[in-house]
């Protein structure tokens, strides 16, 4: 019956996503394609991501590959909605706009207290977690980490193998840093945050260039 239970969650549409998601993550992206591409979303959410993958997937498929007009229609009519509400292809596609631009973007906050679309205050949008938010990611190696720590700490961004590619120092008092790992090809890396030796934060990292 378990079984059974874990078959079905992986054959539904969130499964599917989150599989496109893990071989994104393993830098198998022509195989993430042709999943995401035979995935029938049937809410916003799935939509929003699906499509999200899809423009990203145009890339790491293809590093020639130049986003078409329409292209980047679709990607700002994901990224006007409420992220609550669109979930994280929301995210995906104001990040994919921030790489394009070369810069930061603010984007409308859509939402109100419910989580609907509200009021037009501006925020500026990353992967947040904690005390950490990263923007933009996806990037070309560029990108900025604002943190808040009671300790200084380091950051090692590896590939997927766990080799170290590049090393930071975050300072404390500094609470921010600009981030310029020129060694960085395209592709699925990791970014980890140690403080006294333990990992306290760890994500991926998108590089387009």
């Amino acid at each position: 019956m378990l079984q059974n239970f874990y078959s079905a969650a992986q054959n539904s549409c969130f499964g599917k996503l989150l599989v496109v998601e893990e071989k994104i993550e393993l830098g198998l992206f022509n195989e993430a394609l042709t999943l995401n591409s035979s995935i029938f979303a049937s809410n916003i959410v799935e939509q929003n991501l699906q499509t999200a993958n899809n423009m990203l997937l145009k890339k790491l498929t293809n590093y020639n590959y130049s986003y078409t007009g329409g292209d980047i229609v679709e990607l700002n009519l994901i990224a006007a909605q409420c992220e609550m509400e669109g979930g994280k292809g929301v995210i995906l596609a104001r990040n994919i706009l921030m790489q394009l631009s070369k810069g930061i973007i603010a984007f409308a906050n859509n939402c109100n207290s419910n989580g609907r679309i509200g009021d037009d205050t501006e925020q500026r949008t990353g992967n947040t977690e904690d005390n950490f938010t990263l923007y933009p990611n996806p990037n070309d190696g560029n990108f900025t980490l604002n943190y808040t720590i009671a300790l200084d700490a380091q950051l090692n961004i590896t590939d997927v193998t766990g080799k170290v590619i590049c090393t930071y120092n975050l300072l404390s008092n500094a609470n921010s840093i600009e981030v310029n790992c020129k060694e960085l090809s395209n592709g699925c890396y990791l970014y980890n945050i140690l403080l006294g030796g333990s990992v306290i934060k760890s994500d991926k990292i998108i590089i387009i260039k």
